[in-house]
């Protein structure tokens, strides 16, 4: 199959360049009256243009069909690297788990050597120390594993730059939209979030607020972050060539969703509203 489109591909882009030089050859030796039987011509060059025209047809759906493998092929490629840095972390999470199972025992050990001697001041310093560690435990959001871990990753990732991270979630348990489509939207628009934060002078606040919820039957995302408002232009551009927007747009046109994104002051404002995502029987009172 695939040779029998690539040698029809062949001969449509040598067929156009040969009948338009065909072409211009008839209508000069038209015109120096070097061909005589000039009542051929126009259905000669009729059937030249209508074969034109079916090799550009064929070109077009031809293209279309290959740009449109193409970027599904980049979304799959998108889900599966975010599978796979998910399912590391998951791995990198249960080999620490162990580690810590390992070494709880040790740790009561000490605990009990410190109370046997009274050494309450070791106690002390010893808990506080755990606890200071525990601050650093991730949030619960939600009972989507896998949505849970992609936005405590994220806010991990904006507080090494400074940028204070607030997530609200209110979603019920079943979808019928993947985890994996949910997780490149939101992490598709956090990270613009987080670039678009880290071109700020230092000495501004950086704030990034989400809110992802369900509302009836359908699905909201809504997020806001400052921005340079000297970037209105350019990031006109970053949104018609990047591939972390169109990714997006394709998955909100794909389920008959609305994006929308505007600006107020320095504020820039995105939301998304996807459609019947949610059944009957998960809608919370």
């Amino acid at each position: 199959m695939f040779k029998k489109t690539h040698f029809f591909f062949i001969i449509s882009i040598i067929s156009i360049p040969c009948i338009s030089t065909f072409i211009l050859t008839l209508a000069i030796m038209s015109e120096v009256s070097l061909f005589n039987y000039k009542y051929f011509m126009p259905i000669f060059i009729t059937i030249c243009i209508v074969y034109m025209n079916i090799c550009i047809c064929y070109l077009y759906f031809l293209l279309k069909s290959y740009f449109k493998k193409l970027a599904s092929a980049t979304t799959q490629n998108k889900v599966f690297k975010s599978e796979l840095y998910f399912y590391k972390q998951l791995n990198q999470s249960q080999t620490e788990l162990s580690a810590i199972k390992h070494d709880l025992k040790n740790q009561y050990l000490l605990l009990l050597g410190f109370t046997c001697h009274d050494d309450t001041v070791s106690i002390k310093r010893y808990l506080e120390n755990a606890l200071d560690s525990l601050k650093h435990t991730d949030n619960y959001y939600t009972e989507d594993y896998l949505l849970n871990f992609l936005i405590n990753d994220k806010k991990n990732l904006a507080e090494q730059h400074d940028i204070t991270f607030q997530a609200k979630v209110f979603l019920s348990k079943h979808s019928r939209l993947d985890s994996d489509i949910l997780a490149i939207l939101i992490g598709n628009l956090i990270d613009n979030a987080i670039n678009a934060l880290n071109r700020l002078p230092a000495d501004q606040e950086k704030k990034i607020n989400i809110l992802i919820k369900q509302a009836n039957h359908n699905l909201l995302i809504e997020l806001t972050n400052r921005f340079d408002i000297r970037e209105v232009t350019t990031r006109k551009h970053r949104e018609s060539a990047g591939i972390g927007i169109k990714n997006i747009k394709k998955i909100v046109h794909d389920h008959n969703g609305i994006y929308r994104q505007w600006v107020t002051s320095d504020i820039f404002h995105t939301s998304i509203l996807l459609f019947d995502i949610y059944a009957s029987s998960d809608i919370s009172a």
